[in-house]
């Protein structure tokens, strides 16, 4: 979008700003005419040098400018910049040539306003989609919206129009790079949309499982608390986090956030890197023995990688102190859950808090499911990341990806 300005003087006294905005490809980024016409025909454009330019708005300003030096009677400004207005003439020129296809909308959920994405084009929403329906779906699609849906040959194969496809994530574990790549199409995810909610799971499925909530809880509800022979209760004992060492495996965005919650609340944290590459200043990094040898809290914030699949199996919780609580807000195969789940029987470890799992949703034969005790273990199903504000932020940011897209 540019706008094209001109200043000419009205009076000894008074300055006017005439000025018309317009959409002009980029094609004409270097160009030195100006297809804007002033006076009565200032909406007219050169369609022999601008065809496909079209007009947004106009607008006039006065001023006063009595100190105006005289070679500035008449002054003609060219200038690009970015300017978020959408008349609906700008919108009815976008709607025309492009079709966004969200293949499971319910990962977003129901609560999340999607209206502005009509600002975009023609919007197609699908609660859930398999390979199959996908195919059929993605048809005539410019822009694909998901989360989970898998993105390949099978499921874009038939997608001749596809230019853009957008992942409701930060992992793009289901995309085909590959066949994207060869098929010339785009592909966007989002980091750093939830840092603070996973941040904030992460410490509520710790405090639930370090101060036996559910025990106190269920003692209240039960009603043993009600004329006890003490104004407390205190049996199943528990300690506070502070002076402990507290362990990340995989120190990014939000490792680095549940890092600085940690140490407020004084802990001693440690990390270590799962690519080996990854130094951070100001947290000191040990290798992955020594991090499970000496925490009290072990939470893994990684993706999932060739580095991290399995990596915490039965050696690994035999290293960690029988104390220990372990927390996975990472990816669910980076753990071996039937050997975590041999740990925890066997007293390797205090408890564990998971928020996601190998295989989404559950599956009957998930060796978890034999651990009924609260105290010992806690799942929720994959939630940390989907507060109201972080799938609201998510969303924003995909919209303005597709509106980047297509602007460049």
């Amino acid at each position: 979008v540019y706008i094209y300005t001109y200043i000419e003087m009205t009076s000894h006294t008074q300055t006017c700003i005439t000025a018309g905005i317009w959409c002009v490809p980029k094609k004409y980024m270097n160009c030195h005419k100006v297809p804007l016409t002033f006076g009565d025909d200032k909406k007219q454009t050169d369609k022999t040098d601008y065809p496909d330019a079209f007009f947004v708005a106009d607008f006039i300003y006065f001023f006063g400018t009595h100190h105006m030096p005289a070679h500035h009677h008449s002054l003609q400004v060219r200038s690009p910049l970015k300017i978020e207005i959408k008349t609906n003439k700008y919108i009815a020129q976008r709607k025309q040539t492009m079709k966004i296809v969200f293949l499971d909308s319910k990962t977003i959920g129901d609560d999340i306003d999607l209206s502005e994405y009509d600002k975009l084009g023609e919007v197609v929403k699908y609660d859930f989609s398999t390979i199959e329906e996908a195919a059929e779906s993605t048809r005539d699609a410019d822009v694909i919206v998901l989360n989970k849906v898998e993105v390949n040959e099978k499921s874009i194969g038939q997608a001749k129009n596809l230019k853009l496809v957008c992942v409701t994530a930060t992992g793009t574990n289901n995309l085909d790079k590959e066949y994207l790549e060869k098929r010339g199409i785009e592909w966007r995810n989002v980091a750093g949309y939830s840092t603070e909610t996973v941040a904030q799971h992460t410490f509520a499925l710790l405090f639930y499982l370090l101060e036996k909530l559910r025990y106190y809880d269920d003692y209240v509800k039960s009603e043993k608390y009600v004329g006890d022979t003490s104004f407390t209760h205190f049996s199943n004992v528990f300690h506070q986090i502070s002076g402990m060492t507290w362990g990340i495996v995989g120190l990014g965005n939000i490792g680095r956030r549940v890092a600085d919650i940690a140490k407020a609340f004084g802990c001693h944290v440690v990390y270590y890197s799962t690519s080996g590459r990854n130094s951070q200043p100001g947290y000191e990094r040990v290798d992955f023995d020594t991090l499970l040898a000496t925490s009290d809290i072990v939470s893994v914030h990684a993706p999932l990688t060739d580095d991290t699949l399995g990596l915490m199996d039965k050696a690994a919780f035999e290293k960690m102190k029988k104390s220990a609580i372990f927390l996975n807000l990472g990816r669910g195969p980076i753990v071996n859950e039937a050997d975590l789940a041999q740990a925890l029987m066997d007293g390797e470890l205090a408890a564990a808090g998971l928020d996601v799992l190998a295989k989404e949703p559950m599956s009957e034969d998930n060796p978890l499911r034999a651990i009924k005790d609260s105290n010992k273990l806690i799942i929720t199903p994959h939630i940390a990341w989907a507060s109201v504000e972080a799938r609201t932020n998510l969303m924003h940011i995909i919209y303005s990806q597709i509106e980047d897209f297509f602007a460049n």
